[in-house]
């Protein structure tokens, strides 16, 4: 049994949604449990709200597949193993079925988000789906498909304000500093792979795959350092840095190109087709397979709507005479 925490006085909305004992009644009840929970409402009115909208919150996650490492994963289960009690155990299925519910990772709008002991909160997003994060100072971001975004949850006037984050993502960073002394707080910094992004109040874009970096500057200044070295960014500038080299290269492509996926686009102009191809694996999640090698020498320029898989698709096979196939192995075969 889920040993249900004794002191609920001081409990918020993420503690109920994080408590096994209350995520077991929701999914999985049984008199002991429901005795107990209706218990706290008797004794505890002022938490009915946050008992009842946590109990919507559990009921609508959907569980999907989440994409995290072997390190991750063990971090996942020993908070599990910590927060859990176990008395006595009459069937193997019934401890597989408590654990599978102390497991729920908070699935919540597509994205997962996992508050761990030292209070990190990550998220990731599936193949082929977007979500808007509020920061604790009332930043946004918004995370394309197939990206990842953690932070530390404690924010202050003393910490800067940072976050880490791998595929990509448009931040809007709120301004901070008034005016006097820049306190840390003020400083706002992303970490993509060996590149930190320092910046006090702007909209950027950063894109993180395949070992290849790009910042893309709309407003404000940013400061990008590796290595020791700083570059500092104008609005509708792109820099680009390659995993392991120590300079940063400026591209001539403007930043507003940049950032059209937010609005469920791609805007290629004179892009060879292999990097398109790499758009619909890192997007979509297929492994793209080109059966004839003479359509890798196609160039593609135009904007597509990305909202719609098969309408994407169906439009980038009209614009590069080409079709695609389907496999059962998540691959999509080029013809």
């Amino acid at each position: 049994m889920i040993k249900p925490n004794p002191d609920l006085t001081h409990y918020n909305l993420e503690d109920f949604v994080t408590d096994l004992s209350f995520i077991s009644w929701v999914l999985l009840p049984n008199p002991e449990l429901s005795a107990y929970w209706e218990n706290v409402r008797f004794s505890h009115p002022e938490q009915i709200k946050n008992m009842e909208q946590a109990s919507k919150i559990i009921s609508g996650i959907t569980l999907k597949p989440a994409i995290f490492d072997q390190q991750e994963e063990d971090v996942l289960w020993d908070n599990i193993a910590a927060k859990t009690t176990i008395h006595q155990i009459s069937h193997t299925t019934k401890l597989w079925r408590i654990i599978s519910t102390a497991a729920v990772l908070l699935l919540v709008g597509g994205a997962f988000f996992l508050y761990q002991a030292n209070r990190q909160v990550t998220y990731i997003t599936a193949f082929g789906e977007k979500r808007t994060i509020i920061l604790p100072d009332h930043s946004q971001v918004v995370l394309n498909a197939n990206s990842k975004l953690h932070y530390l949850k404690n924010w202050g006037s003393n910490k800067k304000r940072e976050v880490w984050i791998s595929g990509e993502a448009f931040f809007v960073v709120n301004h901070l500093h008034q005016s006097g002394t820049i306190l840390p707080g003020d400083n706002f910094v992303v970490h993509a792979g060996q590149l930190a992004i320092e910046v006090l109040g702007t909209t950027f874009n950063v894109n993180d795959r395949r070992g290849l970096i790009n910042v893309s500057l709309v407003t404000g200044k940013v400061s990008l350092a590796v290595k020791a070295k700083k570059f500092v960014m104008k609005p509708g500038e792109v820099f680009e840095y390659q995993s392991g080299q120590d300079t940063i290269i400026r591209k001539k492509t403007k930043a507003v190109q940049k950032i059209v996926w937010r609005n469920n686009k791609l805007e290629f102009s004179q892009t060879p087709v292999i990097e398109v191809f790499k758009q619909i694996e890192d997007l979509y999640g297929y492994k793209v397979v080109v059966r004839n090698p003479k359509i890798l020498e196609k160039k593609l320029t135009g904007t597509f709507v990305t909202g719609s898989e098969s309408a994407f698709l169906k439009g980038l096979s009209i614009a590069l005479d080409i079709t695609f196939t389907k496999s059962s192995s998540k691959q999509l075969i080029v013809q």
